[in-house]
């Protein structure tokens, strides 16, 4: 390590700010004691958007690498990313660069404990008796020189209304370093070698090699201290029945097979990973299902991921592992239909994940496994010991990001496949394998190899972890949402879908398959079913709201990959469904949009056969097709309500829809309304900015005018391929969904733009249209059946 003098540039940072608790100042907190004075225990709040330094041109910063330490840290770090190649025009410039100094993370007292704000300081934002310090991590941007601008050492004043440029960023590049404190240990959260004086939650030199002993020892915690956290909710046990449950035997290299067996009873792990397009070394199939039940089949016959799999699984002293590879017949869709259907349960009960997090294909293997991570920390020396005070060390973290907000698996090529998803989300414990290192998340915790975490002194909150953590579980709750436990649960499905609709799928069929596990696993919380990944309950009609997220949509062709409904056939996804789509959506399930003013205006009927019936959708969960008389059903009864729908007035109202054709239609394929129906004439599309916390993004919309040329809505985003096309003119037809009457704003009518085929319309987008512009248009009221 080179202990040369800081440059005048980086020698004007204030490095306090990085400093972190040590274990006597966490004890001491714990036991009543109030501190205040010294980072992290000191209240500042005008750093609420972080203190900043100059650093110069990065020529500068480039030049003076041979004499500065951390300088020369900052360019192998800009290095290190890549960064320079991917931004070659910005830094052929000689940009500025600046160093930030940012929240990363709460720090919070542990369960039971509260801290004392000190008197003397003013309670403003803070609680009295129960509140945060915050840990902080150093991050560098840069960008374009401007006219006037400084380029002398020292603080940038920084406030909230400042206009932000456009910046280049790596976030969190430089975490504070204790080098006295211990590598893993057998039980480092019980480590008796740690010194009162030692730093807390600090960097963490990782190994070429994974150290096995730490993801023992976060198994361990989590097993002795997490409780219901991490195991089954409701403290109960339930068995899980599976008809065939197959496991690959770690001692023996080969698959086993149980029949009806409840998964509780068995001891295993299970792989997420991606497949990719590189054909897999081995398959099961009814052909070989007989020769790899045999002791040592599996014995370098199968993909590098999965090897790997099973060798971190023997390490971890795990008798069995699930790969959906080996573990389903690939030839059978009754074996994959029974399989997918206990998806959930199967990677429920697993005593952890394995997430393969690295490379595009599953023969991209575990790395730190067998094969050295290659990436090196940098550490620098930037202020000495002081008058008593420990000196200041910094360590480059191993995998800068991009955006303050970014999640660590964000950009993984794992985390842009669909049936991920729905792994990570059901899943109790996760081991994510990466380029460079290993992260652990559970309900409770995160853990990593760079940063020694392992302490029950004091909770952390890191913003970019458990913030963007994906679960689906009310424990964990989201600072943003109201702590209702069912509040937790729409929000975090609201995520689930958004994300999800920005994933791929190998085989569009597969859409509703990939993430039936999630919603199954909400039905246990909300206790309310999903038809087509919308609540059957009264909660249907204000979801049918959804709109595109940022970007338009391209509606999913093509049938299901497996059979479904009672027709018991490959069927295709209705329009009305964000399912239907491929694209991110934002779901309106939440109370929140009730509160803001969304009033729906339909009532919905969906069709149902074996026998043939309608049966309105919050009613969904009560249907029993044994209990419905077929005559009656089909004969004419007099409608309840103005909303109310009947066989007969199908047939009376749209002549399309036979009882025969309706007799071959797929359950749950055909919605019925009664609604408002107008036309109107699109024009556009035109672009608009949207402007976000993380960046500005150019999404195109199509204006709706009226009959005189007035613009008097907007339609959700449309394809970019569509907002190149200028231009458009045509007439579409809406239909009324749903009132929005905000206080703020006029009030307008969500409406469906629809096209109709064959006697049933189909969601092509979704609008905001004056409430008044809709009335003058003198709608008609109709009878939809929306496909």
């Amino acid at each position: 390590m080179d202990n040369h003098k800081l440059c005048s540039y980086c020698a004007a940072i204030d490095f306090e700010y990085l400093q972190n608790p040590t274990v006597d100042s966490i004890l001491r907190l714990n036991k009543g004691a109030e501190i205040y004075g010294e980072y992290p225990f000191k209240f500042d709040t005008s750093d609420l958007v972080g203190p900043r330094w100059r650093l110069g041109t990065q020529q500068r910063i480039d030049e003076s690498a041979a004499t500065c330490p951390l300088c020369r840290a900052i360019v192998a770090v800009l290095d290190d990313s890549n960064l320079r190649s991917q931004k070659s025009a910005l830094f052929a410039e000689n940009p500025i660069c600046q160093a930030d100094i940012y929240w990363s993370a709460a720090l919070k007292p542990p369960s039971e404990t509260q801290w004392k704000l000190p008197a003397s300081v003013s309670q403003g934002r803070f609680d009295r008796g129960s509140f945060s310090f915050y840990l902080r991590r150093m991050s560098l941007r840069w960008h374009s020189f401007e006219s006037g601008e400084s380029l002398e050492p020292g603080s940038i004043e920084t406030t909230l209304d400042v206009v932000p440029r456009s910046w280049t960023v790596l976030n969190e590049c430089f975490q504070t370093l204790d080098p006295e404190h211990h590598a893993a240990t057998a039980d480092l959260f019980h480590d008796e070698r740690i010194l009162s004086s030692q730093q807390l939650f600090g960097g963490r030199k990782r190994p070429a090699l994974i150290d096995l002993e730490l993801p023992k020892c976060w198994l361990k915690e989590c097993l002795a201290n997490h409780g219901q956290n991490c195991s089954r909710k409701d403290g109960v046990r339930k068995p899980k029945i599976i008809s065939v449950f197959r496991l690959i035997d770690i001692e023996d290299k080969s698959l086993v097979e149980f029949q009806n067996a409840d998964l509780e009873n068995f001891r295993y792990a299970t792989l997420s990973y991606i497949w990719g397009i590189t054909p897999q070394r081995l398959q099961l199939k009814h052909g070989n299902l007989r020769a790899l039940t045999s002791a040592g089949a599996l014995n370098g016959t199968v993909s590098k991921t999965i090897e790997d799999a099973i060798t971190f699984s023997s390490r971890m002293r795990l008798p069995y592992l699930w790969v959906d590879a080996l573990c389903i017949l690939q030839d059978d869709d009754d074996d994959k239909s029974t399989q997918i259907g206990s998806m959930g349960d199967i990677y429920k009960c697993a005593l952890f994940t394995i997430v393969a997090g690295s490379g595009h294909d599953a023969e991209a293997g575990l790395p730190g496994l067998n094969l050295p991570r290659t990436a090196e920390q940098h550490e620098v020396l930037v202020k000495p010991a002081t008058h008593g005070r420990p000196p200041i060390r910094l360590l480059s973290t191993l995998t800068p990001r991009r955006s303050h907000w970014a999640h660590y698996a964000e950009d993984l090529h794992w985390s842009s496949r669909g049936w991920t998803l729905q792994e990570k989300v059901l899943s109790r414990r996760v081991l994510t394998f990466t380029d460079q290192q290993l992260f652990w998340a559970c309900r409770k915790c995160q853990w990593w190899e760079e940063a020694f975490l392992e302490t029950n002194l004091a909770k952390t909150n890191w913003f970019s972890v458990q913030e963007r953590e994906f679960v689906l579980d009310p424990s964990v709750a989201h600072s943003c949402v109201p702590e209702d436990p069912q509040a937790q649960v729409w929000y975090q499905l609201a995520r689930l879908v958004r994300d999800y609709g920005e994933r791929r799928l190998t085989i569009q069929g597969d859409a509703h398959d990939a993430f039936s596990a999630v919603l199954n696993e909400c039905t246990s919380f909300v206790q309310e079913p999903f038809l087509w990944g919308l609540p059957a309950s009264a909660r249907f009609e204000i979801g049918l709201c959804w709109e595109p997220y940022r970007e338009g949509l391209a509606r999913r062709e093509g049938l299901t990959t497996l059979p479904a409904t009672t027709l018991k056939r490959k069927v295709p996804f209705p329009s009305w469904s964000w399912i239907g789509w491929e694209g991110a959506v934002v779901i309106r399930f939440e109370d929140k949009y009730i509160d803001e003013g969304i009033e729906p205006q339909v009532l919905c009927y969906i069709l149902r056969n074996s026998p043939l019936r309608l049966v309105k959708v919050s009613r969904v969960a009560a249907d029993n097709p044994r209990h419905v008389q077929v005559n009656f059903m089909i004969q004419n009864t007099k409608p309840t309500t103005p909303l109310a729908i009947t066989l007969d007035a199908i047939y009376s109202n749209c002549p399309g829809l036979t009882p025969d054709r309706m007799s071959d239609t797929p359950d749950d394929e055909l919605l019925f309304f009664w609604t408002e129906i107008s036309r109107f004439t699109l024009s556009g599309p035109v672009k608009r900015t949207l402007r976000t916390s993380q960046r500005d993004h150019e999404i195109g919309q199509f204006e709706v005018l009226d009959a005189e040329g007035n613009v008097v809505g907007l339609t959700g985003a449309c394809r970019t391929t569509v907002v190149e096309a200028r231009g458009v003119k045509k007439d579409v037809e809406f239909v009324v969904i749903a009132n929005n009457r905000p206080i703020q704003y006029p009030p307008q009518k969500i409406v469906l733009q629809v096209e109709q085929r064959d006697g049933v319309a189909y969601r092509v987008n979704i609008a905001e249209i004056r409430e008044e512009s809709w009335n003058s248009s003198i709608p008609n009221r109709v009878l939809i059946a929306l496909g």
